[in-house]
């Protein structure tokens, strides 16, 4: 009866192994695609995000997810095959996987506490760099959230600049010179968008941010329970032949 127990768990470990193995794929895909589409998605403003300090994060969960599939085809070959060394295999790289998740979910989450002055420091810098290509990146911005400067159009007057079109929806005719009476276009600030830039990236990088922690995080939970039911089914399969070859030498 003993033996047909200790068979039974054996059994028991193996399936709920298997459906581990399932939804360590799954999550390896979910994983893959939000590190990568965060990088995608915050590509375009770089220059003020700090991607490379996103990177941190995204590139830990894309990593841990392609890990998380490795485990998924070597943990289901140890769970089929019964073998202690794609087990023991399983479990080295589940807990790698699992430490590469955690670190990933903690990276996203300082780095979102820091984010908000990291922002403002590069969108200040930016403002007064005279770079043609930042400047355009700067109005790309101000275009697509409908903000204006760091705080507002204040910011720009704030730092002896004129405010750029990209500033306001509809232009104004205002003149160059007083001589000629020749009118350009211009942004005034009673028309410029109220709201700063620096309140727009911010929540757009923390909108990208908490799924990266939140997924990791609750996904580690899940992963750490699938390590513990390989590790059960190493011992005993490693008890088991242990077993076997001392029955062998009696």
């Amino acid at each position: 009866r003993s033996s047909l127990s200790k068979m039974e768990a054996l059994k028991v470990y193996k399936l709920l192994l298997l459906l581990f193995q399932l939804v360590n794929c799954l999550v390896a895909v979910v994983l893959v695609y939000v590190g990568s589409s965060l990088i995608q998605h915050l590509n375009d403003y770089e220059v003020f995000t700090g991607t490379r300090n996103v990177a941190g994060p995204a590139a830990a969960t894309i990593i841990a997810g392609v890990l998380l599939f490795t485990v998924g085809v070597i943990g289901s070959v140890g769970a089929v095959r019964e073998s202690p060394l794609a087990l023991g295999i399983f479990c080295v790289v589940q807990l790698v996987a699992l430490v590469m998740e955690l670190t990933g979910g903690a990276i996203a989450v300082t780095y979102r506490t820091q984010a908000r002055d990291h922002i403002h420091d590069e969108f200040y810098g930016n403002m007064r760099s005279g770079d043609t290509k930042v400047l355009s990146q700067i109005d790309s911005v101000q275009k697509d959230f409908q903000c204006c400067g760091t705080s507002g159009p204040s910011s720009w007057l704030n730092s002896s600049l004129t405010v750029p079109l990209s500033c306001c929806s509809i232009l104004a005719n205002c003149t160059s010179n007083s001589t000629t009476n020749q009118t350009v276009s211009c942004c005034p600030v009673s028309s410029a968008y109220t709201e700063g830039c620096v309140s727009s990236l911010f929540g757009l990088l923390k909108k990208n941010l908490i799924p990266i922690a939140a997924v990791t995080i609750t996904f580690a939970v899940i992963q750490l329970v699938g390590l513990v039911v390989g590790v059960l089914l190493y011992r005993k399969k490693r008890r088991e032949i242990r077993y076997k070859e001392m029955a062998e030498m009696v």
